[in-house]
């Protein structure tokens, strides 16, 4: 490709060692403009010195793509326009490289699920334990990375409780639980779907009236309050079960990479009358949905890098304050939800803590910290009862290079 092929307005270009192309538009009055393309052999071109976004910066795409009979103008460094041909192919070209994904792949992990859910709808229970015992051995084995953050966190949270053998069962159950949970739902949504569901869950989940009673009063004393919820036992359950109780709910969830898979997910929960609300930017969505009178649904046990630090386990760990923020703002309780799974008849042990209600406060930085720490501190003893069914596999104490505290 010769270097001709690239438009240069007003000016020439001048050709400079190792084959580049330096862009010297305005040298006759004296002005020099800080635009450089380098070339690689096999003719791909590197827009270097722009003040794009990063991702712009690092874009690469053929030359021809850069041809254009419109140019795009934008600053340089010295905040002086300059006409850019082909910006409109960059931008499209670096859109799609951030989500191209092998459309094969994708009907592949469709079919792979869909292909699951059919056949859990037709096996009993205990084959479908089975299978996540499989799966979990699988993942505990063939995924290292996954397996060492379950110990050190395990190794941290239980230091002086539990021997080195305890811990490692505890880590491989982790991985089958995680299975299960969605294994699980797949049995339950048409358990749910059944004329005679409630009975039914009367024979597996004790004190279950006690149970709703106190998450209905919860959600109608309040006008709509704040349900959260560990990633432990069956966190996916919880908002099928609140349409059995009359309780609007609104979760928040992150959409999957596959649009496939995303529709098919969507579909299964919006079935419920869930109403899905995606995890980036939900702080307004969320106040609408309080302010509209429904509950909201939250898993705020995850690692973020903007979070507060508060205590999980005797360390601190960065956790997010939006619960908090949205129960000082809207004067509404914070109520942490958890099933879990038990042998015998009974076979789920439900939780429903008492309300974590904003108070009086001189700072509202320490009523938000005062917050967080309550409900983490619901949840972790929810999670030593349980330690086998919480997912360990997650870098709960991950540490953010150059973070600085959130509330300071």
């Amino acid at each position: 490709m010769r270097p001709e092929a690239i438009h240069r307005p007003h000016g020439g270009c001048k050709r400079h060692r190792g084959g580049g192309l330096r862009n010297t538009c305005g040298e006759k009055q004296g002005r020099s403009r800080d635009v450089e393309f380098s070339r690689s052999r096999k003719g791909i071109l590197r827009i270097a010195d722009f003040k794009f976004p990063a991702a712009l910066r690092r874009g690469l795409l053929p030359l021809h793509q850069l041809r254009s009979r419109r140019p795009v103008f934008v600053r340089d460094c010295r905040s002086e326009l300059i006409p850019i041909f082909g910006l409109g192919e960059i931008i499209k070209s670096l859109a799609q490289k951030k989500r191209k994904k092998n459309k094969f792949i994708k009907v592949l992990e469709y079919t792979t699920v869909f292909l699951i859910i059919q056949v859990c709808r037709a096996v009993p229970f205990i084959i479908i334990r089975g299978l996540s015992n499989i799966l979990g051995g699988l993942l505990y084995n063939l995924v290292p990375r996954r397996r060492k953050i379950a110990i050190e966190n395990l190794r941290h949270a239980f230091s002086g409780e539990k021997s080195e053998m305890e811990i490692r069962r505890i880590a491989r159950q982790s991985c089958s639980s995680f299975f299960l949970t969605f294994l699980e739902i797949v049995k339950l949504r048409y358990f749910f779907a059944g004329p005679d569901a409630m009975e039914r869950l009367r024979t597996l989940t004790e004190n279950l009236d006690e149970l709703f009673s106190r998450a209905k009063n919860a959600h109608d004393s309040s006008g709509g309050c704040i349900f959260v919820t560990p990633h432990m036992g069956n966190w996916e359950v919880l908002p099928h079960v609140s349409s059995f109780i009359g309780i609007p709910l609104a979760i928040v969830a992150r959409p999957l990479d596959n649009e496939y898979l995303e529709r098919l997910i969507f579909h299964d929960r919006s079935s419920s009358g869930q109403v899905i609300i995606p995890k980036k930017n939900a702080l307004f969505v969320l106040q609408r949905t309080l302010q509209s009178g429904k509950s909201i649904g939250m898993l705020p046990d995850q690692s973020t890098m903007k979070g507060i630090m508060v205590n999980f386990f005797g360390r601190k760990a960065t956790t997010t304050p939006v619960p908090a923020i949205l129960a000082i703002t809207f004067k509404r309780p914070i109520v942490v939800v958890a099933v879990c799974r038990k042998s015998g008849r009974n076979q789920y042990e439900g939780f429903v803590s008492a309300p974590i209600c904003p108070g009086e406060y001189t700072s509202e930085k320490n009523e938000i910290i005062r917050l967080t720490g309550e409900m983490t501190r619901e949840m972790e003893s929810i999670i030593r009862k349980y330690p086998e069914q919480y997912l360990w596999m997650h870098n709960r104490w991950k540490t953010y290079k150059g973070k600085k505290e959130l509330m300071s």
